[in-house]
């Protein structure tokens, strides 16, 4: 694995196409692998950057990993206005289609993780793109006139009408999806309605592995912790996340 302080030699930085858009996204690949994982950023001013530690530790338990930018966000090219949640089903299919082929690995052997946005995102290509699992983190979900709308000030108005997420497809596609689902949201998440947290924790099919859990004293932004407890919160969520991955045949 790779030292501290040392670029490893096979994480790079890239650039591929989604649309007419060249998007940027961060590739680790360590030397001995035979599985990987797709990061999903949420809304707002997240990017890939957020998952430089995980990506990390992904890479120290020889677990590929891709993170990109959506368009608009961070270094990729386009609008972020223009990145509204079909588009960014759009982006996740060409950031998987390139890291399977860079990576060589097939569908059985990887896993979407999505965070907040990112996670009804995920829920919206499982049953399309049918990874081998998927990790929902803070995991949101929209309603189906939200998907379409670009993300400016009329897509917030939609989202914070209440009860806008009830009609939300992303539930019956996480029920029909027969692989693994690790569901992991902070205790202190005041961003997510807890009728939200309940309906995704509700909705597994009988046959899926399921695993639901609320770290203590995680917020929303597990990623970008603030104080002490956040960072134990953040310490659980890699060490959980990873040993999901890992302990799948």
């Amino acid at each position: 694995g790779a030292t501290l302080g040392q670029e490893p030699k096979m994480n790079k930085e890239i650039y591929f196409k989604s649309g007419k858009n060249r998007l940027f996204g961060r590739l680790y690949v360590p030397d001995a692998y035979d599985r990987g994982v797709v990061f999903l950023h949420g809304g707002g001013a997240s990017t890939s950057i957020r998952y430089a530690y995980l990506q990390s530790e992904c890479y120290k338990n020889n677990i590929a990993s891709f993170a990109f930018d959506f368009r608009g966000c961070g270094k990729s090219e386009g609008i972020f206005s223009d990145g509204s949640l079909v588009n960014r089903e759009i982006d996740t299919t060409n950031a998987i289609s390139y890291f399977l082929t860079e990576t060589k690995l097939d569908n059985s052997h990887f896993y979407l993780w999505g965070a907040s946005m990112g996670a009804h995102v995920a829920c919206k290509l499982l049953n399309t793109i049918n990874p081998y699992g998927v990790i929902l983190q803070c995991a949101a979900a929209y309603g189906k006139e939200a998907e379409n709308i670009p993300l400016n000030e009329e897509f917030t108005r939609i989202i914070r009408a209440p009860g806008s997420w009830e009609n939300s497809t992303v539930f019956d596609d996480l029920s029909k999806y027969q692989g693994k689902v690790l569901v992991v949201y902070g205790d202190k998440d005041t961003v997510i309605p807890e009728e939200v947290k309940v309906r995704y924790r509700d909705c597994f099919a009988p046959l899926a592995m399921t695993n639901y859990i609320e770290l203590k004293g995680g917020a929303h932004s597990l990623l970008f912790p603030q104080n002490e407890e956040e960072k134990k919160a953040l310490e659980k969520m890699t060490e959980v996340g990873i040993s999901f991955i890992k302990n799948s045949p």
